[in-house]
């Protein structure tokens, strides 16, 4: 723009060899947000919204809570970039459910290795049942 002041607009367009209402429309667009645009940001406010008051959620259930409570539906993907957009991540913990193997009890002979003679695989089959 600064150019403009010293050239034409006219003269810098055919110079960079662009339509000049092409200029204009371009011109035009910085000044508004796109129908999308502005879709998306109150979609990132609505979805910072239901993550200040379910922090320990993620995208899904977000997701899942908006198309309840509103009826608006959005795909999981685009509810995923939404979220990134955002910076929004679920503060939940995870709950380690796997712990080491355990080791094997020492206080129990092995009786029934030591009365055989096992060669092959399946040779003995041994189970533990419990009457009550």
């Amino acid at each position: 723009m600064e150019l403009s002041r010293k050239y034409s607009i006219n003269e810098l367009c055919i110079e960079i060899d662009v339509n000049r209402s092409g200029f204009y429309k371009w011109l035009n667009r910085l000044s508004t947000t796109s129908t999308r645009m502005q879709d998306r940001i109150n979609n990132i406010q609505l979805f910072i919204k239901y993550h200040i008051k379910y922090p320990s959620h993620g995208y899904r259930w977000l997701n899942a809570k908006i198309r309840l409570d509103m009826g608006l539906i959005i795909s999981g993907q685009y509810a995923h970039r939404i979220c990134k957009y955002a910076g929004i991540a679920s503060h939940a913990r995870h709950v380690k459910r796997y712990g080491k193997a355990k080791k094997e009890l020492k206080g129990f002979p092995k009786l029934v290795l030591k009365s055989m003679k096992v060669t092959a695989p399946y040779m003995v089959v041994v189970s533990d049942m419990t009457a009550f």
